[in-house]
């Protein structure tokens, strides 16, 4: 089993679950999958991939750090909820 893989996947599933569910907690997920998804491609060779997934991570981050200083109180309950 290629764990590289179970952790891309994984993490891209909860951050879509987390961002469906308007939490911001989801583009961590995406950031964390975006980074493995990099290691995996610089190790494969696939330098259009880490390109792309560069700009994933850094559209994420924009996103999370938007949302997070756009509606801090909506943050916090959902955080509450994704902890709960």
């Amino acid at each position: 089993m290629d764990y590289m893989q179970l952790i891309i996947t994984v993490t891209g599933l909860a951050g879509h679950y987390f961002v469906a569910k308007k939490n911001p907690i989801g583009y961590a997920f995406w950031i964390i999958g975006n980074i493995a998804m990099i290691v995996e491609s610089l190790d494969k060779g696939m330098y259009m991939l880490v390109a792309l997934f560069l700009i994933y991570t850094a559209i994420s981050l924009w996103a999370m750090r938007s949302w997070v200083s756009g509606n801090r109180k909506d943050n916090a309950e959902g955080m509450a909820q994704a902890v709960s």
